[in-house]
């Protein structure tokens, strides 16, 4: 868990000049999911956290960065598992 957090830490310090945070409309009840975009080159980067008892898909194209644990064998976040 100590390595998620410094790799999570890492990764927002180059994220420097991104914009604030805000909160994304999830389709799900059970998820909630924020971004920041960059005003360097546009990139977004989102936090996704599943809180329910299903699985859920990440967005489609989506190039994962840090997670809580492995995605499933379908590629999608399971329970209490953050991405």
């Amino acid at each position: 868990m100590l390595t998620l957090y410094r790799t999570a830490l890492r990764l927002r310090r180059s994220f420097g000049d991104a914009g604030p945070l805000r909160r994304l409309r999830a389709d799900e009840p059970h998820v909630l999911s924020f971004a920041r975009a960059s005003e360097r080159d546009g990139a977004t980067w989102i936090c996704l956290v599943n809180f329910g008892p299903e699985d859920v898909a990440p967005s489609a194209g989506a190039e994962l960065l840090p997670a809580s644990g492995p995605l499933s064998a379908r590629g999608r976040l399971p329970r209490d598992a953050a991405v």
